[in-house]
């Protein structure tokens, strides 16, 4: 973590390897092409990529379905001829709508696409309101502009970037380990003192350091 939040200022390995392997979920998400199609084929087969199981796969797609479960509710897709999936992409803004429909709520697996629902570049009101609860078809009617572009599919939005564009840098910064910063940190980290004195006040105030009362938490009874 951060110095002034009680770490020592260095990146974690385990953090540098989440953001780079959601960089590599955004791709299979984000962008069609031959790695994603076989991807799909040999991980997915008709499953939902937000619902495939974890299972002894190989090393790879075990790491991106880590990041899926850190990461995927970044992923907003604008509607444009209504390709995301209709339960399962996040196209409303509230999050994929399985996931917020009760678990006793019919869902209708015959509504695959966001197109699905749509009428002569309108909702079908009718559809949303009998296969979904009233508050979410009410945000839908109301807040959600239906796909009005025939040829162009649904655009993929990095919610933490402004553009929308997925940077690596953004994606650590979210998934690093935080602590809560306090006045003492800066009073360890000090400019003007050496870094082993810092380094062991660091350690003293982590109970890092083989005094009489952190041996005794050990279980050694000092004489």
């Amino acid at each position: 973590m951060p110095k002034e939040e009680g770490g020592l200022g260095f990146r974690r390995l385990e953090d540098m390897s989440m953001a780079l392997f959601s960089k590599l979920w955004w791709n299979f998400r984000s962008r069609p092409s031959l790695w994603s199609s076989f991807i799909s084929n040999k991980y997915l087969k008709k499953n939902s990529p937000i619902l495939v199981p974890w299972k002894e796969d190989s090393h790879l797609w075990r790491k991106m379905l880590r990041a899926r479960d850190a990461i995927d509710h970044l992923i907003w897709w604008q509607l444009r001829m209504g390709s995301s999936l209709f339960w399962f992409d996040n196209w409303s803004g509230l999050g994929p709508l399985y996931f917020l429909t009760p678990p006793d709520f019919y869902c209708d697996e015959n509504i695959n696409n966001v197109a699905d629902v749509v009428i002569e570049g309108r909702w079908n009101e009718n559809i949303l309101r009998n296969c979904l609860p009233e508050e979410l078809a009410e945000h839908i009617l109301h807040e959600v502009h239906p796909p009005s572009s025939l040829h162009q599919l649904d655009k993929p939005w990095w919610t933490l970037e402004a553009r929308g564009e997925f940077y690596v840098k953004s994606a650590w910064e979210y998934l690093m380990s935080r602590g809560q910063p306090r006045d003492a940190y800066k009073k360890i980290w000090v400019k003007s003192l050496p870094f082993k004195i810092a380094f062991l006040m660091w350690r003293v105030w982590h109970f890092k350091v083989p005094l009489d009362d952190v041996i005794r938490s050990w279980g050694y009874h000092m004489p």
